[in-house]
C-alpha cells in the first residue's frame, strides 16, 4: 500500500554520491585507496556541505593516503562515518581509526520478515565494549548535525511514565512489537514506522566518477546533507522495499538510499511538518477489533438467508479494508487482519452451523425413509 500513498519531489536538502558498477571498473583498486578517499571527501568539502555521510566501512587502512585521511576525519566533525553493531556470534565492524565515537552512527537496518525494510532504527541502549559502540544510527546522526545548525537539537521527555524522543516539536513515539500490523516485532532500540519520500527520486544525485572529474555543480553540494555510497548490484548493498515490487523487475534500493529516505523523513518530520506514520495504541486496537466483531454478529442476528448474510459480510469486509486504506494514506497503520478475522468469524460459524443442520436433516429424512 505504500506505492499508492502521495509521494514528494526530490528533497533539496540532500545530494546522493552514487559509486556504479562504471565507477568502481574505471578505478585501479576496489575497494578505493584512502588516498582516493581522502580526494573524494576534500573535493566535496571545498563546497562546503553542511554535513557528509560515508556510508561505507573503512575500517581496515587501504595504503597509500592512511595518515591523510585519519587526520582528516579528525578535523572534520561534519564527516559522518559507519560502523557495524556485533551480536552474539560476530564482534561487527569497527569505525576508522581515530574517529570519535561521537562522530559515528551505525549502518545497521530493521529488516522486516521477506527483508523488506519498513522501519527506522534511530538508537539503541545497548551496552556493546567494543567495536562499533555508538548508541545512534547513521540516519540519526546525519539528521541531528543538520538540524544542530539550525539550532534544533533532540529531547528526552517523559509522558505518561515513559520517555520518548522529542525533536522540535515533533514527539517521536516509537514502535511497540504489536504497533499497526506486526505481531512480536523484533522493535528493540528506538524505532519508528519509515515513511518513504516516494518510490522514485529520492534528491539529486551524482556519481563517484562526476566528483573526481570536478563536474558537480557547487550548488548540489553547499548547505546539503551529501551522503556517499554503493549502488552498484555486486557490491551486495541492496535492500528490498515496499517499493520493490512495482514493475514487472524486483526493484531493490541501495542502502544508502534506504538512509536518505530516513534522514528526508526526519527532517521533513522537524521543519516541514510532514506527519510521521502513525499506528493506534494496543487498547484502541482491540476496541477496533472488537468492534467489527460486534458488526459480524449483528449481521449474523438480522440476517437469516446464508447467502444474503455471505454477501453481507463480504461488503463489511471491503469497508475493513477500504477504511484501512485510506487511513493509511492519510495518517497511518492500522491492522486489517485481525478484524476481517473476527467480522467472518461469527457468520461463517453460523453458517457452517446451518449447513451441517441441513445435512443432517438430509441424513436423518433419508434414514427414516428407508426403515420406514
Amino acid at each position: 500500500m505504500m506505492q499508492l500513498r502521495p509521494s514528494l519531489p526530490p528533497d533539496p536538502r540532500l545530494l546522493v554520491v552514487e559509486v556504479t558498477e562504471n565507477d568502481i571498473q574505471s578505478l585501479e583498486q576496489w575497494p578505493m585507496t584512502d588516498a582516493l578517499m581522502h580526494q573524494l571527501l576534500s573535493q566535496l568539502k571545498q563546497h562546503q556541505p553542511t554535513v557528509v555521510g560515508l556510508d561505507m566501512y573503512r575500517d581496515i587502512p587501504i595504503p597509500p593516503g592512511n595518515s591523510q585521511l585519519t587526520q582528516l576525519f579528525k578535523n572534520s566533525d561534519n564527516i559522518i562515518p559507519i560502523c557495524r553493531l556485533g551480536n552474539e556470534t560476530s564482534r561487527g565492524t569497527p569505525p576508522p581509526e581515530g574517529v570519535s565515537q561521537d562522530q559515528v552512527g551505525f549502518a545497521d537496518l530493521a529488516i522486516d520478515e521477506g527483508g523488506v525494510v519498513r522501519r527506522a532504527l534511530l538508537f539503541h541502549n545497548a551496552d556493546i565494549p567494543e567495536g562499533c559502540t555508538t548508541r545512534f544510527s547513521f540516519n540519526f546522526q546525519l539528521a541531528r548535525y543538520y538540524l544542530e545548525q539550525k539550532g534544533i537539537e533532540p529531547q528526552t521527555i517523559q509522558q505518561n511514565g515513559k520517555e520518548y524522543l522529542k525533536w522540535g516539536d515533533i514527539v517521536f513515539k516509537p514502535l511497540s512489537p504489536t504497533s499497526g500490523g506486526y505481531q512480536q516485532a523484533d522493535t528493540g532500540g528506538y524505532q519508528i514506522l519509515l515513511n518513504y519520500r516516494t518510490g522514485q527520486k529520492l534528491a539529486d544525485s551524482v556519481t563517484l566518477t562526476d566528483v573526481f572529474e570536478d563536474r558537480v555543480d557547487p550548488s548540489l553540494v553547499k548547505d546539503r546533507i551529501v551522503l556517499i555510497g554503493v549502488s552498484d548490484p555486486a557490491e551486495n548493498d541492496l535492500f528490498s522495499t515496499p517499493y520493490s515490487s512495482q514493475g514487472e523487475v524486483l526493484q531493490k534500493m541501495p542502502g544508502v538510499v534506504v538512509h536518505g529516505h530516513i534522514v528526508s523523513q526526519l527532517l521533513s518530520t522537524v521543519l516541514d511538518g510532514r506527519p510521521l506514520l502513525g499506528f493506534w495504541s494496543e487498547w484502541e486496537e482491540i476496541l477496533w477489533i472488537l468492534g467489527w466483531a460486534l458488526v459480524g454478529g449483528s449481521l449474523t442476528w438480522k440476517i437469516r438467508h446464508p447467502l444474503v448474510l455471505g454477501l453481507s459480510t463480504i461488503g463489511a469486509l471491503i469497508v475493513v479494508f477500504g477504511i484501512g486504506f485510506f487511513i493509511f494514506t492519510q495518517y497511518g497503520w492500522i491492522p486489517v487482519v485481525a478484524p476481517a478475522f473476527a467480522l467472518m468469524s461469527i457468520p461463517i460459524v453460523n453458517i457452517s452451523l446451518r449447513l451441517l443442520e441441513f445435512i443432517l436433516n438430509i441424513l436423518i429424512h433419508a434414514w427414516l425413509t428407508e426403515f420406514f
